[in-house]
């Protein structure tokens, strides 16, 4: 017990010295820090003790935190679980930023117009509804659990293809949940809010085809001699083992994003079906940290951080110079509530921001308010920008 000890105090100190560093960590620091998986644990404990300092303990007595920080270490010293591999790029993320959760180059003044100048960005559906599962005979809901406001969230659910008997399936998604696919293949898909997937129970013939309406991540299983072929209303998506995040919803660019191996990429024929044939004259094949936008049938292809998508399958909202737009339009997404800026101004703000998405609604809103650049505050069924 003496030597483990040691080597807890140890990981203690080096932890509090990396979190206080925090923009100035050296890159032989941040190495260290990715190579060390006890040390990540311990950072990553004291980044939410200093969030949670800032949001509800003020006075609370920092001998006591670390004392029970010990313990945790020394009870997981025991267990040694695995931890996922973006534990230490989140750490990396709250350090170089200085131990705040944002970055932006000015503030955005209040904007105080009239109602009429209000902009919503997203409308909630004020009814709740359930996923459900549509075959040529009947819809079926399936078990779901909510994305809470308030509390700990959970995952929506996991639905498995092999088990089903129907042929071809219409999986739907409303807002405010997320699920879980395993196709026949072993290939998964992982469903974000307000999206639809239609998909076989078995692949035949020469190509593993599914059919998306609006957005999700794919890890598709490998196998050379059946591509795998992701249609959507505006853009087809070949591959044939790869990670890969496709978005294509209604008055909006679709775009396809790709995190490892190859895809090739060309816009459908016709931007009315998803069906139709895809126009061949026309693709790229994109290589991993590549983002392909399809609009008006138009390719454009830009280098892009991946990792806002793959964190997002992890559990994280994970943001990097994104618009707060962007970011409140993915929480309403997530908890199912309309976004309302009335501060216009507030629309185009670029920040970082990074929060477990099953922290609840509550944590996620205290967060970004601890910036105290604007206000986000809860009316209803609303979620409302200041």
């Amino acid at each position: 017990m003496g030597n483990d000890e040691n080597n807890l105090s140890d990981i203690h100190e080096k932890a509090l010295q990396l979190m206080e560093q925090g923009a100035d960590i050296s890159d032989e620091q941040l190495d260290e820090l990715r190579a060390d998986e006890r040390l990540c644990e311990a950072c990553l404990d004291l980044q939410a003790a200093t969030m949670a300092f800032r949001e509800d303990h003020d006075d609370t007595d920092v001998d006591d935190e670390l004392s029970r920080l010990h313990g945790r270490l020394e009870s997981r010293a025991a267990e040694r679980p695995l931890r996922r591999w973006w534990a230490a790029a989140a750490v990396a993320l709250f350090l170089v930023a200085g131990g705040a959760w944002w970055v932006s180059a000015h503030r955005a003044p209040a904007d105080n117009t009239d109602a009429s100048a209000y902009v919503t960005v997203l409308q909630g559906d004020d009814e709740t509804r359930q996923v459900t599962l549509q075959t040529d005979e009947r819809t079926t809901v399936l078990p779901s659990r909510e994305h809470r406001q308030g509390g700990t969230a959970t995952a929506a659910g996991t639905l498995e293809a092999a088990r089903l008997q129907a042929e071809t399936v219409k999986l739907t998604v409303p807002l405010g949940k997320t699920y879980r696919v395993v196709l026949a293949d072993g290939s998964e898909v992982f469903m974000s809010p307000d999206s639809r997937l239609v998909f076989p129970t078995a692949f035949k013939g020469a190509r593993r085809e599914v059919l998306l309406e609006g957005e999700a991540y794919f890890r598709v299983a490998k196998d050379a001699r059946h591509p795998f072929v992701v249609t959507t209303p505006r853009v087809t998506t070949t591959v044939l083992g790869t990670e890969f995040h496709v978005c294509c919803y209604d008055h909006a660019a679709a775009t396809v994003t790709l995190v490892s191996g190859s895809v090739t990429v060309r816009p459908a024929a016709n931007g009315d079906s998803p069906q139709t044939a895809a126009d061949s004259t026309r693709e790229v094949t994109l290589k991993p940290g590549q983002q392909v936008s399809v609009a008006d049938r138009q390719l454009s292809v830009t280098d892009v951080d991946t990792d806002p998508y793959t964190y997002r399958v992890q559990g994280f909202f994970y943001f990097d110079q994104s618009t707060l737009a962007d970011i409140m339009k993915s929480v309403g997404k997530w908890y199912n509530m309309s976004v309302e800026f009335r501060n216009r101004q507030a629309l185009s703000y670029k920040m970082r921001f990074i929060a477990e998405q099953d922290s609840g609604l509550n944590v996620v809103l205290q967060r970004l308010n601890s910036l105290e650049k604007f206000t986000v505050r809860q009316e209803g069924s609303k979620l409302i920008v200041e």
